[in-house]
């Protein structure tokens, strides 16, 4: 910068240059290094690391969010010991009764269960078990909801 002042004086000492042009030009070239100088100021403070999110449970926990369910799952036991377990997308629970055992879906049908109340809940409930029925000679159905 300072080489092109000299450039600037000599200029004006040569006569190609009023002084009043070389004042004008000279203040240009000091506006031009200010704004240079502000520019090149200091770098901005590193930011913090952003925390990793928590787990689902945690986050509940803590921050009072509730995860939303999109499987059902279902466990059917028989009181002679056979046993019915199937996780099925909530927004297919429609056509979850046609794939149970039929003993489940009389359990079901006794305790006045009806499963197409599933459906509409992906978004706007919890997680976990929703629903444990029985029949007079033992057996249980066990609702629950999952991610």
């Amino acid at each position: 910068m300072r080489e092109e002042r000299l450039r600037v004086l000599q200029m004006v000492a040569e006569g190609k240059v009023s002084p009043e042009e070389a004042d004008k030009v000279l203040s240009a070239m000091e506006s031009a290094d200010r704004v240079d100088t502000f520019r090149a100021g200091p770098p901005p403070p590193p930011r913090p690391p952003i925390p990793p999110s928590p787990p689902a449970a945690m986050a509940t926990a803590h921050y009072g969010i509730v995860p939303a369910a999109h499987r059902l799952k279902l466990v059917a036991e028989r009181h002679d010991g056979s046993e019915v377990n199937v996780t099925w997308p909530l927004g297919k629970v429609k056509d979850l009764g046609g794939a149970l055992p039929a003993w489940a879906r009389e359990v079901l049908a006794k305790c006045e269960v009806d499963l197409n109340a599933f459906a509409g809940l992906e978004l706007s409930t919890g997680l976990g078990e929703v629903l444990s029925v029985s029949s007079e000679v033992g057996d249980e159905v066990r609702i629950s909801l999952e991610e």
